[in-house]
């Protein structure tokens, strides 16, 4: 984590000496992901909440992402909650300009967390997993809808140790402010 502060801070301070205007992003990203259902382990989709924030200087945008979804299974006697959190940079560069819109391809990379918390009798279990590291690439359209806000949809592959399938499929819908 520390690490990715750095990186940041250091890209902002880089990019401060270009000619070129700096500009920062928030923004909210529903995501949806393939993942292999923990009750009927079949392929479906799942929902993550996603949030973010980072730097635009001309045609490249450096955003932080941190991602997380639960899963609930079990019965009264038994139950597990699985929570999966990710820390994630991406790196996207526009490749085509079209007016206020922009096709963009990305990378990023990072890290993502698992937490287990099983329940038996009333009796409660945390298992917290090392770090794994995290990777993807992806591209889509983003659009300057009035003024300061900023509206995308992403596709991305995503790649990790433990994931199921490996890679997954994710696709994000971007809501942002640019200021």
């Amino acid at each position: 984590m520390k690490f990715f502060i750095l990186a940041a801070l250091l890209l902002t301070s880089s990019f401060s000496f270009a000619q070129s205007k700096l500009r920062y992003l928030v923004s909210y990203n529903p995501e949806t992901r393939l993942q292999r259902d923990s009750n009927t382990q079949q392929i479906a989709f799942n929902s993550l909440f996603n949030i973010g924030g980072g730097v635009v200087l001309d045609r490249t945008l450096v955003k932080f992402e941190f991602s997380k979804f639960e899963q609930n299974s079990g019965n009264p006697t038994l139950s597990v909650n699985r929570q999966h959190s990710e820390y994630v940079v991406w790196l996207n560069y526009d490749i085509m300009n079209l007016g206020p819109a922009t096709v963009f391809a990305g990378l990023g990379g990072g890290f993502l967390q698992e937490t287990v918390k099983t329940t038996l009798n009333g009796a409660t279990t945390t298992d917290r997993g090392n770090l794994e590291l995290l990777a993807g690439a992806g591209g889509g359209f983003r659009a300057v809808i009035a003024d300061h806000f900023v509206g995308s949809i992403e596709g991305r592959f995503i790649a990790s140790q433990n994931f199921d399938p490996n890679p997954q499929a994710a696709f994000v819908l971007g809501l942002g402010y640019l200021f």
